[in-house]
């Protein structure tokens, strides 16, 4: 897990040190008042 908390209105951004996954296709869901959006991320080695 990334992030698992509230934070307060704003802009933010969040690093992945994906040193340590295998090749494959990951998935990041950010949920916001009832609103759910994916994003699928790829790591290529």
């Amino acid at each position: 897990m990334l992030v698992n908390n509230i934070k307060e209105t704003g802009s933010y951004s969040v690093q992945w040190n994906a040193s340590s996954v295998s090749s494959g296709d990951y998935f990041c869901r950010l949920v916001v008042y009832g609103y759910s959006k994916v994003i699928k991320n790829s790591v290529v080695r």
